[in-house]
């Protein structure tokens, strides 16, 4: 190995070691739950799809229009595809990767603007956040945004605190990240990587900013990123996809018209910001309170904590004006939470010592009277869910065995040792828990297990409330095969008119529906059954009080 690079890993081993422990985390039985989770049906579907009829320039989901959403995020699950094949974890690993080049940006930014233990304790406490590792696992284009954003900001950021002596090539990095953001998620990758910028320019009235970060020759790079694609579709297909993407799904959205959804101004975006930084979610209130003392700080520090914090309120403010918004719109701002809590701890000067002690010390206490709560609480849902699991338990011995020595270093005001210590607990938890909890889902999770027996001939329909199967089984068939959902009105009826009229047809339903079938047509047979969970998702409700109920797939 040559010596300088066995010089960087030495220098560098910490961030290794956590990108290796991430890598464990967000990729570690990334299909053992084999149901898409919020919006991954639209991304895990169109991509199959776009693969299948190699159909590239417009990938979406059968039940979206052409254009529903930018093409990359398919794009990339398609090459996952293809190395992987269909199959619910090879849709996430997209995600994966991009969460850990969000890591990697903010331990170099980290260390730019002040040191690396800023950056290894900002990018520890990122990485066991619940939305970021959350998220981390999930086929959706928010962790794709998020890098892209992340690697805009990190570049401006850079110029605009004098940490490189390439200024020029870094802000036009910047912009070109956010052409490829343009291309993951649409127009909101301009608003979240600009806001922060306009806000400053706004604050310091320095228009001298725009001239920093090469804004004209930036827009030009911008538009060769991001406009080719868009031009290519109204050459090939016309108006009618840019008019669905731009005024239904971007400004229909954002003006209500489309989708909807109410809340108080400010409430919902700023308790989305804070439940989403759980459970680093303390530190993040008490680093607020250091925001009087920062006109103490020097120009540089000032301006570094400074762009932080606008990175951070600028989706409060953009989705407060928005008619429609989702607790993941703020995962963007993740990566300069976790920044301004390791610079405003670890940096000194920042926080006055008896707030860095004392709010560890309250977070460390709370989390000791809360533990035995906790442990209880989980433990009727292991009760519930996985009686029959020999290592239920693992995780919540790993939890009082971890987090005990955390709340040590930060009694004694140990600060970097504490993150690193709680870091490393919330991870051994979570880690632990995919082991022990994961594989106990795999049989209520039967999708790959039902679609091998659906014959390659087959029209596949789903009756009644088994719909939430409907894309999880069709990822998984052999070919591309008629996939339809029958409405619950009049099911007996429609059931028989499919067998009639279609012959080989295979329908998948839950047992009541199976039930009530058989009273009218006793001719019916099964060719496979499984358990699973009925009308449930992974929340507190469906975790203490699972409903089970088997699943069948019938032919005639």
């Amino acid at each position: 190995m040559p010596q300088n690079l066995l010089s960087a890993v030495k220098t560098h081993q910490g961030i290794l070691l956590l990108l290796f422990l991430s890598s464990l985390l967000f990729l570690t039985n990334i299909g053992s739950y084999g149901q898409l989770l919020r919006a991954e049906t639209n991304f895990s579907i169109g991509a199959r799809m776009m693969v299948e009829t190699q159909k590239f320039l417009l990938p979406h989901a059968p039940h979206e229009q052409a254009l529903n959403k930018p093409p990359l995020q398919n794009w990339l699950i398609g090459l996952s595809y293809m190395i992987f094949g269909f199959s619910h974890g090879a849709s996430r690993v997209p995600s994966a990767l991009c969460g850990l080049g969000v890591l990697i940006l903010v331990y170099i930014l980290g260390l730019r603007l002040r040191d690396q233990c800023v950056g290894l304790a900002a990018s520890a406490m990122l990485a066991t956040s619940y939305i970021f590792w959350s998220f981390s696992r999930l086929c959706m284009p928010d962790m794709l945004l998020t890098f892209c954003i992340t690697a805009a900001l990190f570049c401006w950021i850079l110029v605009l605190t004098d940490q490189t002596k390439h200024a020029h090539l870094f802000a036009l990095i910047g912009s070109g990240a956010v052409g490829i953001g343009f291309l993951a998620k649409g127009p909101v990758a301009i608003v979240m990587a600009l806001l922060p910028i306009c806000l400053e320019i706004i604050i310091t009235r320095d228009l001298h900013i725009l001239k920093r970060l090469k804004f004209i020759q930036g827009s030009v790079v911008f538009l060769l990123v991001a406009a080719p694609y868009f031009l290519l579709v109204y050459v090939v297909d016309g108006v009618e996809p840019l008019q669905n993407f731009f005024i239904k799904e971007n400004l229909g959205r954002f003006a209500g018209s489309t989708y909807h959804t109410s809340s108080i101004m400010f409430v919902y975006e700023v308790s989305a910001l804070l439940a989403n930084f759980a459970p680093w979610t303390p530190l993040f209130l008490i680093s607020l309170c250091s925001l009087g003392r920062w006109r103490k700080l020097d120009t540089l520090t000032q301006r570094q904590l400074r762009l932080l914090f606008l990175w951070v309120i600028s989706p409060i403010v953009f989705f407060s004006l928005s008619s429609f918004k989702l607790d993941y719109y703020f995962l963007p701002a993740m990566p300069a939470v976790a920044l301004i809590v390791a610079q405003c701890f670890l940096q000194e000067g920042v926080l006055p010592l008896w707030a860095k002690r004392g709010g560890f010390t309250i977070s460390a206490v709370l989390l000791l009277v809360l533990l035995p709560f906790l442990v209880y609480f989980t433990a009727l849902i292991v009760k519930a869910n996985f009686p029959n699991s020999s290592l239920a338990w693992l995780p919540h011995i790993i939890a009082i065995l971890t987090l005990l020595p955390g709340a040590w270093f930060a009694i004694r005001g140990r600060t970097y040792c504490a993150i690193l210590v709680f870091s490393s607990a919330i991870w051994a938890i979570i880690f632990s828990s995919y082991f022990v909890l994961l594989p106990e889902y795999t049989r209520f999770q039967p999708a790959a297990m039902l679609a091998t027996k659906v014959p390659t001939t087959s029209n596949v329909y789903i009756a009644g409330s088994a719909h939430e199967w409907m894309w999880d089984l069709a990822l998984y068939l052999p070919t591309v095969q008629p996939v339809e959902a029958l409405p619950a009105q009049n099911l007996n009826l429609q059931i028989s008119n499919i067998f009639q009229t279609t012959p080989g047809a295979v329908i998948l339903m839950y047992d009541t529906e199976y039930r009530a079938l058989r009273k009218v047509d006793s001719e019916i047979r099964v060719i496979a059954q499984a358990d699973a969970y009925k009308n449930n998702r992974l929340t507190i409700k469906s975790l203490s009080k699972p409903r089970y109920e088997q699943l069948y797939l019938v032919t005639k």
